[in-house]
């Protein structure tokens, strides 16, 4: 009962640090969650595909990670990522 009680602290702890010290906690949440989405298909294949080599694992993550932060810190919707392909076909015609 005490683990679980001084794990509870922490965690208090650790918010009570990021609320005060002005880190958009917000963007912190949508930065870990789409940490946890690139991870999550190079995972599901390392689990399911007997294929899937270490090497493939970690380029998976790391391509992830290369192609969807800037794509994430310029504009972090669907949308946004769809009107910027349509702007830039159009530029091109």
């Amino acid at each position: 009962m005490m683990a679980g009680a001084s794990s509870a602290g922490m965690g208090y702890g650790i918010g009570a640090v990021v609320v005060s010290s002005g880190i958009d906690y917000i963007a912190l949440v949508n930065l870990v969650f789409f940490i946890k989405a690139v991870l999550i298909f190079p995972l599901v294949l390392a689990i399911f595909w007997p294929r899937t080599t270490p090497t493939a694992f970690v380029a998976s993550i790391v391509a992830g990670l290369a192609i969807g932060l800037p794509l994430r810190q310029t504009g972090h919707d669907l949308l946004s990522i769809a009107a910027r392909y349509t702007m830039d076909t159009l530029r091109e015609a």
